[in-house]
């Protein structure tokens, strides 16, 4: 699942870059980055864990900004951060858990 979960994310990662005349992918735009350790595309399925978490610190943050469409955060994100907290084994990179925990909260004071 994370090989899928990668390709997934680079596919939606290009897109953001390629189409940004889609409005609902540029918002997206916010969260890509020259600097690979900023860029959230690449952060989130790094396989350094502390990579994984700052990309959904830096999540939360943008989220908050209210730039998302909710179409955006209930079919991209929730279902993302979902799975990523069920890979999370008990005991294993807690902060991981904790941040995507963070960023579903952030979600969730977005939805109506």
């Amino acid at each position: 699942e994370t090989t899928m979960r990668k390709g997934w994310i680079d596919l939606l990662h290009k897109m953001v870059q390629k189409l940004s005349e889609v409005s609902s992918l540029r918002t997206l735009k916010a969260l890509c980055s020259e600097d690979a350790e900023v860029d959230f595309f690449e952060n989130i399925v790094h396989l350094q864990v502390h990579r994984r978490a700052r990309a959904l610190s830096r999540f939360s943050n943008f989220v908050a900004s209210g730039q998302l469409s909710e179409y955006m955060l209930r079919r991209v994100f929730i279902p993302l951060f979902f799975s990523m907290l069920f890979d999370v084994q008990t005991g294993k990179a807690e902060h991981l858990r904790s941040a995507c925990i963070n960023a579903l909260a952030s979600i969730s004071g977005q939805l109506r």
